[in-house]
Order: structure tokens, then sequence, then C-alpha cells
């Protein structure tokens, strides 16, 4: 049964979530009850929903929408208090309900602290990336990649030739189910904007060739990535790009990020699979 919660400000966001995680057999959606003022109060809901789904199903494929995405076969998990007028089959949760619901979590945040929190609409921005077996940590960097974008998002996803020296690249994702994956969750969170999809074959990607872009979006662990992307802009003429940089789930520069969320996690799981099937 896929579960569409919707979340509230405050002490209840948690514990409707764990509500919802506890009901969920398909997929979640975790809907805002009203749209973020700006991109650190998106950064914040997006960064607790999506490291508690993490901690408590690592396998689950969740979603952070600020609209109702109109999914079929969708049960709408809410506090009875609200008055959504949400069109779904529907649980109310008694603040009755809630009284045994504790926090399962640590409360040291597997978050990194947001370095840029400013909220600008760009007419046009830039994101990029991978996007094999997409996964919550992608799914923060788009969501926040269509919050500051008004007019046109140009999303670069990496060609095969670079990923050859990938770990488990014989399990990486092809080219064209990535894009098709990315284009699927642009749809769900932001059906009415533009987007363009180039291929990356290079470090810059459409970056380096498009010189009407106003902003770039990326993750707190691809810092070095953005100032080396606009220094080629610089030296080409271009406009250096704004950084809009978010959160990564699941770690910080303090530790190398090395327990962030990655595909390549994902990749050895589905090695490891195949070597149980095999004996």
């Amino acid at each position: 049964m896929n579960i569409l919660v919707l979340l509230p400000e405050g002490e209840l966001l948690e514990k409707l979530l764990y509500v919802a995680l506890e009901h969920c057999r398909g997929k979640l959606f975790a809907l805002l009850d009203h749209k973020p003022a700006n991109l650190n109060e998106l950064n914040n809901y997006m960064s607790k929903i999506y490291e508690i789904a993490y901690r408590y199903n690592e396998d689950l494929d969740v979603n952070v929408v600020y609209q109702d995405p109109h999914v079929a076969d969708c049960t709408l998990i809410k506090h009875y208090s609200s008055n959504s007028n949400l069109d779904y089959p529907t649980i109310a949760v008694l603040d009755s309900d809630l009284d045994d619901v504790q926090s399962q979590f640590s409360k040291k945040t597997a978050i990194a602290a947001t370095v840029n929190a400013s909220y600008q609409q760009y007419q046009i921005s830039a994101v990029g990336g991978t996007f094999d077996h997409l996964h919550s940590g992608h799914k923060m960097l788009l969501t926040a990649s269509v919050f500051v974008t008004a007019r046109l998002l140009i999303i670069g996803v990496t060609g095969p030739e670079l990923l050859k020296n990938k770990k488990f690249a014989e399990y990486l994702e092809s080219y064209e189910t990535r894009v098709e994956k990315v284009k699927e969750f642009i749809e769900l969170i932001s059906p009415r904007l533009q987007i363009e999809i180039h291929q990356i074959n290079d470090i810059c990607g459409p970056t380096a060739s498009v010189k009407d872009i106003d902003a770039l979006v990326l993750s707190s662990e691809s810092a070095k990535g953005g100032q080396y992307i606009n220094q080629v802009r610089v030296e080409k003429g271009f406009p250096a790009l704004e950084v809009v940089q978010i959160a990564t789930l699941g770690g910080d520069e303090a530790d190398g990020f090395q327990n962030k969320l990655s595909s390549t996690q994902i990749r050895k799981k589905e090695y490891e699979k195949r070597q149980v099937s095999q004996h």
C-alpha cells in the first residue's frame, strides 16, 4: 500500500512520519502541509524526513513533496485536526494514537548543515549527477533544484564513458533508464517546470557550453566542483554561476562524507545478492 502522509510543522512531524512508516507497504509520499518559505526551511524538512525514513528502512522509496502528487492506490495519513480536503482514503490519527510513539533515532543528525540557505528563484538553473538507482540523496538535490528555478532547469546526467571505472559498474543502470527516472521524479514534484536533459561527458557538462545559466545547485560534498566550474566559465567569458548548496544525506565534510547514502552502496547490495544466489 502506498502512503501519503500530510506533515505539519513542529513536534507532530516526526510522530506522524513514524506512523506512516509503520503503515507503508509500497511507496511513501511525505507532503508538507505548506510550501516552505525559503531554501533553508525546505532543506531542514527534507533532511529530517529523508533521514528518518532512511534509518527506518534504507530500501524504502521515499518522496518529499510540497503539492498533491495525485498518486493512485494511495492512503492518506493525517492528524485528525487537519482540515485538508485531499481526495484519498484516509486514516485520521488521534493524539492518543501518538502517545506511545517514541523517537526511535539518535538525536545526532546524519545531515550536513547547509552552507548557502538564501532563497531566490533563478530563471535558469543547472544541476548534474550520475543519478544511478535514484535514491533519497538524488531526490533532495533535484527537489532543491526545482525549488530555486523559475523557468528552466538544465539537468546533466553522466554518460556511460565516464562511468567505466565506477565500483560495481556492471550493475549501473543504463543512461536511458537514469534519464527516465529523473524525468519521472521531476514530473512528480513539479509537472509544469520546463527541463532539459544533457549528457555529461566531461567534468563541467552543460555549464561550460551553455552561457545563459544563472545558478548551479549542488550538494555540500561537491562544493569544490562548483568552484572549478565557475573558474572554467570565467575563463570562457561566461558569467559565474550563483552556487546553491544543500545538505548531503548520511555524512558531512568532517568525515569526508564516508557515511553518505550512495549509488555505490546500492550496486554493492545487488552484487552481494547475485553472489548469494549463485552459491
